[in-house]
């Protein structure tokens, strides 16, 4: 089987920076992954612009010209155009405001190999666990990645599926399918909802469903199993993170 090619972006101003990084990309990469790309960019603007395939790891300069870091990665959040974030900078007390669901984590200059290598890998170990959900619909079967899953709605006997290539409808009750995802991270939030924690962002009583900004309510009857539950992912993302 054909390995998934690895897209890797780098932002930053100074070629000199992008040049290491990328240096070090190649030297961890072309032996242990031949078939990745790197994507080099100088400048926010020009990463907004791209229109390619998602990024799978984004190097990202914080103290760009123009928009900044953390302004390029808040216009990437609700977006499939970033999977994973590093922010690279000289100054490390700026990573605290750098954290989001996509961000790995932070790089000081100047770079260190095996601190790029080590979030390869992390974004490699991510990919190796993205699972096909089949979804059965009498005598035909719809298949959806994990992570191109965003939320599930109910629809009476039916229920809908939300994902990056569209909207699906598929019988049973969300119930039923409530029991038979709970492997994969997709929690009941509402009577009526599901959502793939790996694209929740929770303000309050809602829940932000990203790259489709989608608002939706957390039922009171489901406020505090979902809080664990999405605290219990939070921490076993980052363990996970740590490990590696």
């Amino acid at each position: 089987m054909e390995r998934k090619k690895l897209y890797i972006g780098i932002c930053d101003d100074e070629d000199y920076f992008i040049q290491q990084i990328k240096f070090a990309i190649d030297s961890y990469l072309e032996e242990k992954y031949d078939n990745y790309e790197c994507l080099l960019m100088h400048s926010g603007e020009e990463l907004l612009e791209y229109k390619g395939e998602t990024i799978d790891l984004l190097f990202l300069d914080i103290q760009l010209s123009g928009m900044n870091g953390i302004e390029i990665m808040n216009k990437v959040l609700h977006s499939n155009k970033v999977w994973r974030i590093v922010f690279v900078s000289s100054y490390e007390e700026e990573v605290w405001n750098s954290f989001s669901m996509k961000t790995l984590g932070f790089c000081r200059k100047p770079i260190v190999e095996e601190e790029i290598a080590k979030y390869i890998k992390i974004v490699l170990s991510e990919l190796r666990k993205d699972f096909l959900i089949k979804f059965k619909e009498n005598d035909d079967s719809t298949y959806v990645k994990l992570s191109e899953l965003y939320y599930i709605e109910a629809e009476g006997s039916y229920i809908k599926l939300f994902t990056a290539k569209g909207s699906f409808i598929i019988s049973g009750k969300i119930g039923d399918w409530e029991k038979k995802l709970l492997d994969y991270h997709i929690c009941r939030i509402h009577k009526s909802y599901m959502v793939n924690l790996m694209y929740a962002k929770v303000e309050g009583n809602v829940v932000i469903v990203s790259p489709i900004n989608e608002k939706l309510t957390i039922g009171r009857l489901y406020k505090k199993k979902f809080k664990e539950s999405y605290e219990d992912f939070i921490l076993e993302s980052m363990r996970l993170r740590h490990d590696i």
